[in-house]
């Protein structure tokens, strides 16, 4: 039976998890590393019944391709090299920030209302209309508390490393002569899965993700737009995430909402 706290200590350790890999990749500092992996046999368990029988191919949410794209490399034959541990790590930091941002406030009220949507087994059933659900849902969520505020400045912080790591990967990758069988290729290569990064892309990339660190350093603020519009000034994402409120009322604007 799964419980919130249950379900909050199952996203910790999962975050855990992330960043022991995590960890591990920034052990890696070798520029000429190489890696040669057959992704297609790896099998995968997803359902946790102890048994690996699922091919990456059949994730296709994972790869965005299908099997027949993949005739001429029907096993997935990658060689991962010293961008594409940069890019990983990159990964792992954004879903760690996920994590954090799903566990730094106290949803357990929400939770409890939509368990029995999510898992077979819950200590909570709400009975009611569909309606009367979302009123709820509407009810619990207008006002929501900080649970563990450190997580939030944790969440930046992974979101800085991934604006970093960004950078990193794309300076391996484009510095990169040889086209074998790469993961993420550069314009000169055609890459495992047959698609080219262009450099003017990999530029316009490069670009939002370094505005998107001014915000992150409070160097830029975040516009407030129609009714979020505070005396015509920006969010202030620094500060609010390094000294959070103590909780978020759905279109409100507390005093402690920082101000560049």
């Amino acid at each position: 039976m799964i419980t919130y706290t249950a379900y909050r200590r199952l996203l910790d350790d999962f975050y855990n998890d992330l960043e022991s890999v995590e960890a591990t990749l920034a052990e890696i500092t070798d520029d000429n590393v190489q890696l040669i992996l057959h992704l297609n046999k790896i099998r995968f368990d997803l359902d946790g019944n102890g048994k690996a029988e699922i091919e990456i191919t059949e994730i296709d949410n994972l790869l965005g391709v299908s099997p027949k794209d993949l005739k001429d490399n029907p096993d997935i034959k990658v060689q991962f090299d010293r961008g594409d541990v940069a890019f990983l790590r990159a990964v792992y930091h954004l879903f760690m920030s996920l994590l954090d941002l799903m566990l730094v406030m106290d949803t357990e009220e929400s939770f409890n209302i939509n368990a029995q949507d999510l898992f077979a087994k819950n200590e909570h059933n709400f009975e009611g209309t569909p309606e009367e659900k979302w009123k709820k849902l509407k009810e619990v969520n207008a006002t929501t508390y900080v649970k563990e505020p450190l997580r939030f400045n944790r969440f930046r912080m992974h979101l800085l490393a991934v604006c970093e790591l960004n950078h990193e990967a794309f300076k391996f990758f484009q510095l990169e002569e040889d086209d074998y069988f790469e993961w993420l290729p550069n314009s000169s290569q055609k890459g495992c899965l047959e698609f080219q990064y262009p450099d003017e892309a990999i530029d316009e990339l490069l670009a939002i993700i370094d505005e998107f660190k001014k915000l992150l350093d409070g160097k830029k603020t975040l516009p407030r737009h129609w009714k979020f519009e505070k005396n015509g000034k920006g969010l202030n994402l620094k500060i609010y995430l390094t000294d959070p409120p103590k909780k978020h009322v759905v279109g409100s604007f507390p005093e402690e909402w920082p101000d560049m």
